[in-house]
């Protein structure tokens, strides 16, 4: 039986399917792509049900909640990516920096930190009137790891590793990074 989408792999599938057809200038994913996303979105529903302990009226309800949110998760995607092109442009070597447009992109930033944790919490009181807080844990869990892996996936814009972390730079370069644990 085929659960629809769960957007939130949606959002996440889109994210990593649109940087890379935006990055080429396209205006929508190839048929693979869109066949390669439905999949993914399959499996990630199939995952969710599973590890979250969810039943089809839940799963029914949960698509249809993430459907309302996966644009305002979009916009709020795109406007980061944006932000962070901005800074990294503003910040790159041998570039003189607005110091204007910097505390502006700055400010940009908090602000849709401010959004995301509104979203997030928007989000969670809704899932409260199907979910149990264990169940909302658990898939509060599987998301973050799933933006993590986009992120890992996706890359910087640009191509450039400058927001990158020591360990995740050296992982990309194949060497592992001196232990920094705070003990």
């Amino acid at each position: 039986m085929m659960y629809g989408r769960v957007a939130l792999a949606g959002m996440l599938g889109a994210m990593w399917f649109s940087s890379g057809a935006a990055a080429q200038g396209e205006r929508r994913p190839t048929r693979d792509r869109e066949a390669m996303q439905q999949r993914f979105e399959q499996r990630f529903a199939e995952v969710v049900r599973q590890r979250v302990g969810l039943d089809d009226g839940q799963m029914a309800k949960l698509t249809e909640l993430n459907r309302r949110f996966e644009g305002k998760r979009h916009d709020l995607f795109l406007r980061d990516r944006q932000i962070r092109i901005g800074m990294r442009e503003e910040l790159a070597d041998g570039v003189t920096p607005n110091e204007d447009r910097v505390r502006k992109l700055l400010d940009d930033q908090m602000k849709l930190q401010r959004e995301r944790v509104d979203l997030m919490e928007s989000e969670q009181q809704e899932l409260t009137t199907f979910m149990t807080a264990i169940q909302r844990a658990r898939y509060f869990g599987i998301q973050e790891q799933m933006r993590r892996k986009v992120e890992e996936l996706r890359g910087p814009p640009g191509g450039s590793d400058h927001s990158m972390s020591r360990s995740e730079r050296s992982r990309r370069n194949g060497r592992t990074p001196a232990d920094t644990t705070v003990r």
